[in-house]
């Protein structure tokens, strides 16, 4: 019998439709990755995240890097030769 809360309730359920945790979800990348994001250690999400965070940073820089360099281009004049 689950446990009751202070005011005599009874918790809620838990859902079997949780992503990732039902049958059918080991079959489904999609169920695979949140269950696997459940069943880690902190301290490697902890890593995974760090990362991530790295890799959006790279890529920040790169896409601020082509914007200069778009606004460079637009400044350019062609000067004909003859």
């Amino acid at each position: 019998m689950p446990a009751k809360k202070k005011g005599g309730e009874e918790p809620p359920p838990v859902s079997p439709f949780q992503p990732g945790f039902a049958p059918e979800c080991l079959a489904c990348p999609i169920g695979l990755f949140f269950y696997s994001v459940k069943q880690t250690r902190p301290e490697v999400m902890e890593h995974v995240m760090k990362a991530a965070f790295e890799l959006f940073q790279a890529f920040q820089s790169v896409v601020a890097q082509t914007a200069d360099r778009w606004e460079q281009a637009q400044q350019l004049e062609r000067i004909p030769i003859r």
